[in-house]
C-alpha cells in the first residue's frame, strides 16, 4: 500500500499546507460553517480571513475565502457584484501561489456555472480539479452538481455517490447525495440521504428544508412541515438569507401551507 510520489505531488503538497497549526484550526472552522445561516456563513469568513492574517501563503484559505464571498453573493446575504470582486481577487491569490490547487479550480467552476452560465465552462474546471486531486470529495461533488446542470443526472449521481464515498461523515458530499436524488425526482432515497445526513449534522438547517420539500413532494405533507418549523427555529437562532427563505416559500407551498409560503416572498 506504500504511495510512490512524483516530485510534482510532493511539491503541491508541501504548498498547500500551512506550517501553523492555529491557521489550519481556523481553516477547519471555516470549512464548518461555510453554509448554513447568515451567521454561520459570517463566522466562516471570519476564520478563514484570520487564518491567512496568520500565514499570508495560506493558498487553500485564499481559496475558502473566494469561495465564501461567492456563496454570500449566491446566498444574497451580500452585494452580488462586490462579492464577486472579492471572490475573483482572492482566487487570485490562491492561484498565485498554487495554480494547480484544486479547490481554487472549484471555486473557479462555481463562478463560471453560477454566475456567468458557462456550463461547458465549469465542467472543464471541475474536471481539472479532479485530475490534480482524484481523492477530493469536493471536486468530485462540484463536478455532480455541474453535471446535473447540463441535465446528465446519471453521471451526476454516479459523481456524487463517489463523492460521499471519500467523505462519508461531512454534509456536503452527504447533501449532494440527497439532492441528485431529489432533482431526479426521486423522492424516498432523497429523504433517506438528508435524514442519514441529519442524523449527523442535526442543527443543519438546509438539511430539514430540503429533506422538507422531498417529504412534501412525495406527499408527506404533516412531516414536511414539521421539517419547515425545525428549519424556522433554527432561521430565528442564527439568521436567515434570501435563498433560504426561497427555498422554505417553496416548502410551505408544496406542503399545502399556502399563508405561509406567501409569508417567505
Amino acid at each position: 500500500l506504500r504511495l510512490k510520489l512524483t516530485g510534482a505531488d510532493v511539491a503541491r503538497l508541501a504548498q498547500r499546507g500551512t506550517d501553523d497549526p492555529r491557521a489550519y484550526q481556523l481553516f477547519l472552522k471555516g470549512r464548518h460553517f461555510s453554509v448554513g445561516t447568515a451567521d454561520e456563513m459570517d463566522r466562516g469568513l471570519e476564520a478563514f480571513q484570520e487564518a491567512v492574517r496568520l500565514d499570508p501563503g495560506y493558498a487553500m484559505a485564499h481559496a475558502a475565502i473566494a469561495d465564501a464571498f461567492m456563496t454570500r453573493a449566491l446566498h444574497g446575504t451580500s452585494d452580488p457584484r462586490d462579492a464577486l470582486l472579492a471572490a475573483r481577487s482572492a482566487l487570485d491569490r490562491a492561484i498565485a501561489i498554487d495554480p494547480d490547487l484544486p479547490e481554487a479550480h472549484i471555486v473557479a467552476g462555481n463562478i463560471r456555472l453560477l454566475f456567468e452560465w458557462d456550463g461547458p465552462a465549469a465542467e472543464a474546471a471541475f474536471r481539472r480539479a479532479v485530475e490534480v486531486a482524484p481523492g477530493s470529495a469536493d471536486a468530485h461533488m462540484e463536478l455532480a452538481y455541474s453535471l446535473w446542470a447540463l441535465e446528465r443526472p446519471a453521471e451526476a449521481l454516479e459523481q456524487s455517490l463517489l463523492a460521499r464515498d471519500l467523505d462519508p461523515l461531512s454534509r456536503g458530499p452527504m447533501h449532494h447525495v440527497g439532492f441528485t436524488y431529489l432533482v431526479s425526482r426521486q423522492y424516498v432515497k432523497a429523504i433517506e440521504a438528508f435524514t442519514q445526513t441529519l442524523d449527523v449534522h442535526t442543527e443543519w438547517v438546509w438539511g430539514y428544508v430540503k429533506r422538507g420539500v422531498a417529504r412534501a413532494y412525495d406527499g408527506q405533507s404533516e412531516k414536511a412541515l414539521e421539517d419547515a418549523k425545525r428549519a424556522e427555529s433554527l432561521m430565528r437562532a442564527s439568521g436567515e438569507t434570501p435563498l433560504l427563505r426561497s427555498c422554505l416559500g417553496v416548502l410551505y407551498a408544496r406542503a399545502g401551507d399556502q399563508a405561509a409560503a406567501r409569508s417567505c416572498i
